[in-house]
């Protein structure tokens, strides 16, 4: 019987010790050359911001970290107008790239972030320096893009991190299914991608 209960034990706790694992995100940051720039200390309160959003809020054991020094880049456009604006910045070699305006993404004008990309080329993240008091929830809706999260059904949408609406303040909440997006990447990411808009009278 004793030996039951032990096995029945190391069972649980082969099940549960995956979950409380912490999934470490390194990120390497560029500016462009024209956008006032961000310091080391600024980004990496932007990531603790976003890591306790997921961790605290959430239960999902996920941290980000600045991978390396801030880079700045002048290679690709400040102000993203069109399809090849943007895939020119997608090309920096960075994970994040903070640039002046977004006018051109999936959806309607403006934006403060965009990590859409064309013919299943890999993801990255495109952020503009607007919106300062919610920056942590905008990284972390467009990181759960390169993960391969879509956007949340307009049903169960209020709270929803990943909204098809303008991110608020109160955009924080995501499911057990995009924890684990955002744990395993694309590769365990099994939320179909569906094209999902804004509902009419929101925005």
């Amino acid at each position: 019987m004793q030996s039951i209960i032990v096995i029945v034990c190391l069972g649980l706790l082969l099940w549960v010790e995956p979950a409380s694992g912490e999934t470490v995100r390194p990120l390497k940051v560029g500016i462009h050359e024209d956008v006032r720039p961000l310091t080391k200390r600024q980004v990496e309160q932007i990531l603790e911001r976003a890591s306790t959003l997921l961790k605290d809020r959430n239960g999902c054991p996920v941290t980000f970290k600045l991978d390396g020094r801030i880079e700045t880049f002048g290679s690709a456009p400040k102000d993203i107008n069109d399809a090849s604006d943007l895939e020119a910045v997608h090309r920096v070699v960075a994970d994040v790239k903070v640039v002046r305006t977004i006018n051109f993404c999936k959806g309607r004008p403006p934006f403060v972030g965009c990590a859409w990309r064309p013919k299943s080329r890999p993801k990255t993240m495109v952020v503009t320096r607007r919106l300062r008091n919610i920056t942590h929830i905008v990284w972390a809706h467009e990181f759960g893009h390169t993960m391969g999260l879509p956007h949340r059904a307009a049903r169960d949408q209020e709270r929803a991190l990943m909204t098809p609406c303008n991110i608020r303040l109160s955009n924080v909440i995501i499911n057990r299914d995009e924890c684990r997006c955002f744990r395993e990447g694309p590769e365990g990411c099994r939320i179909p991608d569906r094209d999902i808009a804004c509902p009419r009278g929101r925005r």
